[in-house]
């Protein structure tokens, strides 16, 4: 007999892929536990479960194919991020001053959003720029791997 999702089950899957917070989507699904803890073990039970998992691959393939997401566009994409938060490319900016419309370059430099960037650019490539430990689905710590000549040299304090 093949394993069926309950109906609140289907609905989690739904809800978790919306911001793949498995706690919200508990809470959204219609799950009344006593407190945010139990929510958190329950959401992770479910995650373990896998028709819960097959079900949320499936949905997000569905969403991927019907918004045209795959690798080599979330690789393209990240790496016009990086060269805009770099300030290799430029932002249009428009507005309207004196009932002329004007457009100004802005160039900039945003090293957080070009940091997210490369980590996204890093899963994708085989460099292996990047490792990745996974605690839980939700929460996962990035480490750096920075070339010794690249590191910052310690300074005096005199």
């Amino acid at each position: 007999m093949k394993e069926k999702l309950t109906n609140k089950q289907e609905l989690f899957t739904k809800e978790y892929i919306i911001d793949l917070n498995a706690t919200q989507a508990y809470f959204r699904a219609g799950y009344k536990p006593k407190n945010t803890k139990i929510a958190q073990a329950q959401a992770s039970r479910l995650l373990s479960k896998p028709i819960i998992v097959k079900t949320i691959e499936v949905l997000k393939r569905e969403r991927e194919k019907k918004l045209g997401i795959d690798a080599e566009w979330v690789l393209r994409e990240a790496i016009t991020v990086y060269k805009t938060a770099m300030g290799e490319l430029t932002q249009i900016k428009s507005y309207i001053k004196k009932g002329k419309a004007i457009k100004m370059d802005i160039y900039h430099t945003n090293l957080s959003h070009a940091l997210k960037a490369l980590i996204i650019i890093g899963k994708h490539v085989s460099v292996r720029a990047f490792d990745t430990t996974t605690a839980t689905e939700e929460n996962k710590v990035y480490r750096i791997i920075v070339p010794k000549e690249l590191q910052p040299k310690a300074q005096d304090n005199d």
